[in-house]
């Protein structure tokens, strides 16, 4: 358990992920990276003040196609609009700088969007 969060270590996934209230921690038998668990935890807080559904398409779509589908890393990977706020939220303190500059603006305004109105943010996507 993580501030209340079931935490469950796992080997099925090739990286941590936070889903329905629940974080699935990478087991790295090694000792717990406590910044994974913090921003997968700012995952769950993310869920928790949009909903499911704008969380399922809004942050972890978008997550999941970056980790997994693009050559992003570092402060690259974490600057993107879903990730830096995951950091906020689960209290992670990367160095001064580490995002890309202009990056905590935008994933702010992008949060903004999926709390008011994920369907129009979404045809706004596709037009």
């Amino acid at each position: 358990m993580y501030n209340g969060t079931l935490v469950i270590k796992q080997d099925f996934a090739p990286s941590s992920f936070q889903i329905f209230d629940t974080i699935f921690l990478k087991d790295n038998k090694d000792e717990v990276d406590m910044d994974v668990v913090k921003h997968e935890w700012g995952h769950w807080i993310q869920e928790n003040i949009i909903g499911d559904q704008a969380y399922i398409t809004g942050i972890a779509i978008p997550s999941l196609i970056t980790n997994f589908f693009t050559d992003l890393n570092g402060s690259g990977y974490y600057s993107l609009p879903w990730e830096l706020t995951a950091d906020t939220f689960g209290g992670v303190e990367r160095e001064d700088g580490y995002y890309v500059f202009g990056s905590e603006k935008a994933a702010q305004e992008y949060f903004d969007i999926l709390g008011n109105d994920i369907v129009g943010f979404i045809l706004n996507m596709l037009i």
